[in-house]
């Protein structure tokens, strides 16, 4: 079966979205549909999900079990999304009940959905706290990685309303996103969430980036939706998915077949890190294009010669055309007892900040390099 790019619906128009249709989208309600109180009592906790490649193995130390991922999903197979808070009661059975993986697409290479609806959920919540914050306020304090986030906003105007709605959903878009950039830097260095399973195997991997920056996309649709957030992540899900040209879970491992040996290792067993070979690091900061595999699965016809989807990493505020980024200000507070030596700090204190991640990003570079060779961050 060949894709073909027939209607685009209003609900699935992601991939490729600019700020510039944002702050004329006149779909920008007055209200939001937003999260619960209960929901914005915690920050969102991380999905545990998804090392790059298919029946991979898994030892478990020090039980003497291991185990075989299969890590491939379709729309179809998708359970509904459930928006869980980090430290909730709700939190250990909803992570053995979900069904997520990576599928992928003609237009936008691997999706992880596991990461979209990640960052689907840090956007909702950014956006609910950046309305819900009065000016000046002191700054919003979130976990991240081997540290805390600290954000400051500065008096945004007006308060309430379309135009805020808007500005605050591109906020969260960069913000989040932000967050995740800096998510794959602390896992390189070997700082994971769930505390028992190393990460680095999957810091920077070929979908991460791509994945994350699209569930910011998804989030700000679930927010204008008109529907109940959780279902509207998951039909949103679908919809883009559906939009990018997915390609059934037998194509998906064909795409995986076909970059066994050069960007995965299907005979290391994880947390081995040299299962993942390849190491994305085009991170933005303005735009993110996917990789796509050298021979795409026959199904995607001629979308396999179109350019891939690229999306935009929100800049420009919807409200005045200036730059979001005179409207904040991200202060990443690093605990430097849980991270190694070898972190490249770029300066005596341990706080990073956005400017800092091209000087990160190559410091990591150069050890992908030394690691796995000269090719080892490109397609």
């Amino acid at each position: 079966m060949k894709h073909t790019l027939t209607g685009r619906s209003r609900r699935g128009r992601l991939a490729g979205l600019a700020l510039a249709a944002l702050a004329a989208d006149a779909r920008i309600p007055a209200h939001a549909t937003d999260l619960t109180e209960d929901e914005l009592a915690r920050t969102p906790r991380e999905r545990l999900c998804c090392s790059f490649g298919y029946g991979l193995a898994a030892a478990m130390p020090p039980i003497p079990l291991t185990l075989h991922l299969e890590n491939i999903t379709s729309p179809e197979k998708l359970a509904p999304h459930a928006y869980v808070s980090k430290g909730s009661l709700q939190e250990v059975g909803e992570l053995l009940a979900e069904t997520y993986g990576l599928a992928y697409t003609c237009r936008g290479g691997f999706v992880d959905v596991a990461h979209v609806s990640d960052f689907a959920d840090w956007t909702a919540y950014l956006s609910a706290r950046i309305r819900r914050t009065p000016a000046h306020a002191a700054p919003i304090v979130l976990p991240c990685d081997a540290g805390t986030a600290h954000l400051t906003l500065r008096e945004l105007e007006p308060a309430d309303g379309p135009k805020a709605l808007a500005r605050s959903l591109a906020l969260a878009q960069r913000i989040a996103y932000q967050l995740s950039v800096m998510h794959e830097v602390t896992s390189w260095y070997d700082v994971s969430t769930f505390s028992a399973i190393s990460e680095k195997v999957s810091a920077f991997s070929p979908e991460d980036n791509y994945s994350n920056l699209l569930g910011t996309y998804v989030g700000r649709e679930a927010v204008l939706s008109a529907h109940p957030y959780d279902e509207s992540v998951t039909a949103t899900i679908r919809a883009t998915l559906a939009r990018l040209a997915v390609s059934s879970v037998a194509d998906t491992r064909a795409a995986f077949d076909g970059t066994d040996g050069t960007w995965w290792d299907r005979t290391k067993v994880l947390p081995d890190p040299n299962v993942t070979r390849r190491r994305n690091l085009e991170w933005g900061p303005d735009r993110v294009t996917p990789w796509r595999v050298p021979q795409p699965p026959a199904s995607c016809g001629e979308s396999a010669k179109e350019p891939p989807e690229g999306l935009e990493v929100p800049s420009t505020d919807p409200v005045t055309g200036g730059s979001l980024a005179g409207l904040y200000e991200l202060e990443l507070h690093m605990d430097r007892a849980r991270l190694p030596k070898s972190f490249p700090f770029p300066r005596e204190s341990a706080v990073v900040t956005p400017a800092d991640f091209p000087a990160l990003i190559e410091a990591v570079r150069t050890e992908i390099h030394r690691e796995y060779g000269a090719d080892a961050d490109k397609p």
